[in-house]
């Protein structure tokens, strides 16, 4: 039976509450009280968001009709290695940054080839801006956002050459903001991996040695769900 050990566990979700940076247009996060300790001998709410709010991850249902919702999405696929690629730098110097095949390659000249199956974590450091929403999203004067994430051939990259099990980002797209196809995610979908966004706390993990667990609301037919994810360090 496969097991697991580790020196620490660090949670890569958001707190979820009202003001947390929200996509254009997404549903907003609501909570309303339904008991109270009072007239109920209890407390009770209940909540209302989006699917892809918060931390979440995608199912292949938000960009193709009659894909696979959150709620098919096999257990096992929800435990998995991961690597994280720090582009902290880069992203800090330009805010439309995107990661590209030679970038992955450098980071493999220093760490070693990323394992097949694994998860790959694009650390931009956009986490720090999670409590501004509006530099979160960079939305300009047309409402166009700014925000780094994967290129699209790095991604196909690690999808093909690599075999990674998904692509993860700190930003709320695991493609750059200024990308509207969302190019990125539907390759990473249409392949069945995984992506999960919105994710925080990245700068403390090291680039190898981390195994993540993913939580999700098995919503049926669900596009997404918001995702608690820890990562266990080694």
């Amino acid at each position: 039976m496969p097991s697991l050990s580790y020196a620490r566990v660090v949670e890569l979700s958001h707190p979820i509450h009202p003001g947390i940076p929200r996509w254009p247009g997404d549903p907003p996060v609501s909570f309303t009280q339904a008991a109270n300790r009072d007239e109920d001998g209890y407390f009770l709410r209940s909540f209302s968001m989006g699917e892809h709010a918060a931390t979440h991850l995608n199912a292949p249902l938000s960009f193709f009709a009659g894909a696979a919702g959150v709620d098919t999405i096999p257990p096992e696929a929800l435990i998995c290695p991961a690597v994280v690629i720090d582009a902290r730098e880069e992203a800090a110097a330009n805010p439309d940054f995107a990661l590209s095949v030679e970038h992955v390659q450098a980071w493999e000249a220093r760490h070693g080839r990323i394992a097949a199956g694994s998860l790959a974590l694009l650390c931009t450091g956009w986490g720090s801006l999670w409590g501004d929403p509006a530099r979160f999203l960079g939305l300009d004067s047309a409402g166009q956002a700014h925000f780094p994430g994967f290129g699209v051939d790095a991604a196909r990259f690690l999808l093909e050459e690599r075999q990674v099990s998904g692509l993860g980002s700190d930003t709320h797209g695991i493609e750059p903001g200024w990308d509207s196809q969302f190019q990125v995610n539907r390759l990473t979908l249409a392949a069945g991996a995984l992506v999960l966004e919105n994710l925080a706390h990245l700068e403390q993990l090291p680039p190898v040695g981390v195994v993540l667990i993913v939580g999700v609301l098995r919503l049926v037919g669900g596009s997404g769900s918001p995702a608690v994810v820890l990562a266990l360090i080694s």
